[in-house]
């Protein structure tokens, strides 16, 4: 048998392939080429993230606990919350992307009139 370390090894090699299909699963499937905004897509990629949460809360928090009894809540809580930071810093800079290259399209059709 698997001694406590081992099994925990197994754990996240197994978790982080089965999150890590999850997560390509709509690509793969062929989703996000149809339909940005399909039904089918969104409900894969939540699936995909709540397992990451689940193992998150489950392996990750446990252990902080052991070695963090005071800050393991909140430094946990802190990498969500950076995570969120990134995510809307994305999405802040794609949008900028688009209204950057519409205002340059838009110049370069300008300057074909003059």
């Amino acid at each position: 048998m698997l001694a406590g370390v081992g099994v925990k090894a197994v754990a996240a090699v197994s978790l982080s392939a089965g999150s890590y299909l999850t997560g390509t699963l709509p690509s793969c499937l062929g989703l996000g080429r149809s339909c940005k905004h399909s039904l089918s897509l969104s409900l894969t990629l939540c699936f995909g993230g709540g397992v990451l949460l689940a193992t998150s809360v489950v392996h990750v928090l446990t252990d902080a606990r052991l070695i963090l009894p005071k800050w393991a809540d909140l430094i946990f809580c802190f990498g969500f919350m950076m995570l969120y930071m990134i995510d809307e810093l994305i999405k802040l800079c794609e949008n900028w992307n688009k209204k950057v290259n519409c205002h340059l399209e838009g110049m370069r059709h300008s300057s074909f009139l003059i």
